[in-house]
């Protein structure tokens, strides 16, 4: 009993150890994979983006610096001498007349004055000031950081959609690998098997006790075999090469091998199942984002209608010389009220427009729902017939490597007998045919669970973890 529970033990650690190979495995191509890197920077993107949106909240500090020089342009005539004129003449009769009677000791002097003529625009002027303005009203800024601020949940949902595909992707480039590894093993054992067959037929030839013929047919056997192995071989340097691609790793990076990964099992109740595609499916988040951007639009236009107001605070210096004192300074408060009263009925079509948009949408998303469902369905379906698949293969592989174990024996009794050999030769090619299919069937099972599990969104991303 304490040797069956050490044997246990055992296999569990292994089985542990191997399954985190292929962990590590995924764990390094989210960190490094150049894709799904591009998706993450429109995440962080996207954080500015809102922190942009943020800031039509705040104030706007500017800094304005004008200095004018100016000469002709407009003018206007004051009749200052056409005005006054008169008036200093009858002041200055009056006054003589005063004087030379004795009423009084000054006189108003006779003088005059010309018409004046002034230009619109000084010869030279300058104005350096700080401007503040400062929102006070304004719905659409509120609406516009609502629909921005939805726009970096879009880049979190196209990453975890890069997130599942990268998953499935590396599980199916890496049981390609091992399944090759596999081919190639059993492609080495079958030419070992041939190879000592060959070596004692040769014999038998020598000694004159068998046709040649046979010789030949074991010979070209076991070069079409060759074949096989070279083709196996080159298809898994090719796998290796796209799997380091897949981990942004150096392409002369080194795989390792387990096969516990075989062990998994995936969930079959399709409850399960289609719940947790429904609420993890990108493609369902995405459309209920566009939904929700849909709706702040429609409440966007909605605002068009509303006035805005703003408040503008200017302080600077004015003047004809570049003086910053106290009498060149000025300070300049305004509250602005902008409110359009009719644009011909745009905002009421773009009401419209957008309330269709979300009726089409929220239709999308039902379709969506049964797309996604339909698809849950028919991956278990594929996965449930890949089990049956595997269990037949490991059932026609135990027989066949039985029957050929059986014609072995009788074939080493009698070397020389045809019938035999002609039985030897068909038990290995059918033993070699059933372990490639069930090898096949393994591995492939694994590839079904692989897309039902990304199907139904059920692999734990890092971010979901956390």
């Amino acid at each position: 009993m304490r040797i069956i529970v050490t044997v246990l033990l055992i296999f569990t650690f292994l089985s542990s150890y191997s399954q985190e190979i292929l962990d590590n495995y995924i764990r390094v191509g989210l960190e490094s994979n150049l894709a799904l890197q591009q998706k993450l920077k429109n995440i962080e993107k996207g954080k500015w983006e809102k922190r942009e949106a943020l800031g039509l909240f705040m104030p706007d500090l500017s800094f304005n610096a004008r200095y004018t020089r100016a000469k002709g342009g407009r003018t206007i005539e004051i009749p200052a001498g056409d005005m006054m004129n008169g008036v200093y003449y009858s002041l200055h009769e009056i006054t003589q007349f005063m004087y030379d009677n004795g009423l009084t000791q000054m006189v108003f002097p006779d003088t005059s004055i010309d018409n004046q003529t002034i230009n619109f625009l000084r010869e030279k002027e300058h104005e350096t000031k700080l401007r503040l303005i400062q929102p006070i009203f304004n719905p659409q800024i509120y609406y516009n950081y609502k629909i921005t601020k939805q726009f970096g949940n879009v880049y979190s949902s196209l990453a975890d959609t890069t997130k599942r595909g990268l998953v499935a992707e590396i599980k199916k480039t890496y049981a390609s690998y091992v399944m090759l590894h596999d081919m190639i093993d059993l492609i080495n054992r079958t030419d070992g098997i041939l190879s000592k067959d060959i070596i004692k037929n040769e014999a038998l030839v020598d000694n004159d006790a068998l046709t040649v013929d046979l010789l030949y047919q074991l010979r070209a056997e076991r070069q079409s075999l060759l074949v096989q192995k070279s083709e196996a071989e080159r298809y898994m340097e090719n796998v290796r090469l796209y799997f380091n691609f897949l981990l942004n790793r150096s392409f002369d990076e080194r795989v390792e091998i387990d096969k516990s990964f075989l062990l998994s099992l995936a969930e079959t109740d399709r409850d399960v199942l289609v719940n947790s595609a429904l609420s993890n499916r990108a493609e369902l988040q995405l459309l209920n984002i566009q939904h929700d951007m849909l709706t702040y639009s429609g409440r966007l236009y909605r605002t068009n209608n509303l006035p805005n107001a703003f408040a503008v605070v200017d302080y600077g210096f004015q003047g004809e010389e570049y003086e910053f004192t106290d009498d060149a300074d000025f300070l300049m408060a305004s509250f602005v009220v902008q409110w359009d009263l009719f644009k011909g009925f745009q905002n009421h079509s773009k009401v419209q427009q957008a309330l269709i948009d979300q009726d089409v949408t929220e239709k999308r998303i039902e379709e969506v729902k049964r797309m996604i469902e339909l698809q849950v369905l028919s991956d278990l379906q594929e996965y449930l017939a890949s089990v049956e698949i595997r269990d037949i293969s490991k059932k026609r592989y135990d027989n066949a490597t039985k029957a050929f174990e059986m014609a072995g024996i009788r074939y080493e009794e009698d070397r020389l007998n045809l019938s035999f050999f002609q039985q030897y030769f068909q038990a290995l090619s059918s033993k070699v045919e059933a372990e490639q299919k069930y090898i096949e069937s393994r591995y492939n099972l694994y590839m079904k669970l692989t897309e039902l599990e990304k199907s139904s969104a059920l692999y734990p991303l890092h971010d979901e973890e956390d």
